[in-house]
């Protein structure tokens, strides 16, 4: 009985854990509240698609993925925007800059977790991938799994 119990309580923990993002491919992106040079709702961004890092400084997998993220993305530069964003406060953009300016196109601070609500997240390193005009979600998940040729395909779709 015990066994069967550990087994459910593990099931549930695990589901509520892994609960889904409040996002779907194809829909628009949920509101963005932040501060940033490219704006309050980084309307700002010129390339045509643009990469949101949910992220941490203090976050040991958020220190390799980011590095990570832009090997894959070096060759599609001119078309994607890479912002890192954060809820922590703004006297750690300096630092954020210091480490990964050159892999990113901004950073910005969701600082009463709005923006991090509105997408459901729940964990970082989290990224998404829109189309920059139409805010419509491309891709999502653990920027890990991204590779080059996957986000080739993601950066030449359809509108």
């Amino acid at each position: 009985m015990r066994y069967i119990l550990s087994i459910v309580a593990a099931m549930v923990v695990l589901c509520t854990s892994a609960t889904a993002q409040n996002i779907r491919l194809g829909e628009k992106i949920p509101d963005v509240s932040v501060e940033s040079t490219l704006g309050s709702d980084l309307k700002l961004v010129e390339q045509e698609y643009t990469c949101l890092i949910f992220m941490h400084s203090k976050c040991e997998p958020c220190e390799t993925v980011i590095p990570h993220l832009h090997s894959v993305a070096s060759p599609l530069t001119t078309s994607l925007a890479i912002v890192l964003l954060t809820h922590e406060s703004k006297d750690v953009e300096a630092e954020i800059m210091n480490k990964y300016g050159h892999y990113a196109t901004a950073v910005a601070f969701d600082r009463n977790r709005h923006t991090h609500k509105s997408f459901g997240i729940n964990f970082v390193p989290f990224g998404v991938i829109y189309h920059t005009k139409s805010r419509r979600i491309k891709w999502f998940g653990p920027l890990q799994q991204l590779t080059t040729k996957e986000l080739s395909m993601i950066c030449k779709t359809k509108k």
